[in-house]
This record gives structure tokens, C-alpha cells and sequence, in this order.
């Protein structure tokens, strides 16, 4: 039985909601980047995101084989979800954060986030 008030839940949800606030302030300032959903204090460690421009499954595809990051890509079972919040053509990225994540990961995704932005953007102006 999962004891809701030990020290140890405690500390594993505030230490998820410190890495998706970091996640999610990062991405929110980066250009060509959307995000979908609350804000951090308001869900749990997951967040959605898209590139403008990049199918969902290319930017999963893209951090994984050239970055060595694990996200999902698609509609993730819920496609009804992705209809209401407009993704319903491209699906999205989804990350999810875990008690043994660390910031520095959270910084590794953000970087590459922000390279695979960077290109498209430049692509996007020469287009």
C-alpha cells in the first residue's frame, strides 16, 4: 500500500513538479516551440509539446537516434484528447518526468529541443 503521506511520496512529487516547472518555463521561451496543457502546478510530470513545422514523430524520432532521448510521439491512446486541444493532425511530443530524473537531463532535452527549433526556423525563413 502506497503511503500518500510518507516523506518519501512527498519529496518524489515535489521533486517531478521541480523538474516539469523547469521544463515547461524552458520550452515556453523557446521560439517555434508549443506547449499544451496547464502549468506545472497543476498536473502531474508529463508534458506535450510540438515544433511548428515537424511532424511529432520526426522530433520524437530526431531526440532519440541523435540526442539519446527517450519521448513518445504520436496520439498516445487518446486521440479524442488530441482533437480537443488541436494537435488532432500532427499528434505530439510527450515527455514524462520521474522521481530519478535529474535537471541536467531536463537542460539535455531542452538544448536539443532548442537545436531541432533553431533548424526548422532557419528552414522556415528560406522557404
Amino acid at each position: 500500500e502506497l503511503d500518500m503521506d510518507s516523506d518519501l511520496y512527498k519529496n518524489s512529487f515535489e521533486r517531478i513538479r521541480e523538474l516539469i516547472s523547469y521544463l515547461d518555463a524552458c520550452l515556453d521561451e523557446m521560439p517555434g516551440v508549443l506547449r499544451y496543457g496547464p502549468p506545472a502546478g497543476k498536473k502531474t510530470g508529463i508534458t506535450l509539446f510540438n515544433i511548428e513545422g515537424l511532424p511529432a514523430e520526426e522530433v520524437t524520432a530526431t531526440l532519440n537516434n541523435q540526442y539519446g532521448i527517450a519521448v513518445r510521439g504520436g496520439y498516445h491512446c487518446a486521440g479524442l484528447a488530441h482533437k480537443s486541444i488541436g494537435t488532432w493532425e500532427q499528434g505530439g511530443v510527450r515527455v514524462s518526468v520521474g522521481p530519478f530524473n535529474t535537471k541536467a537531463q531536463m537542460q539535455k532535452l531542452t538544448d536539443a529541443v532548442w537545436q531541432i527549433s533553431s533548424r526548422q526556423t532557419r528552414q522556415n525563413r528560406l522557404l
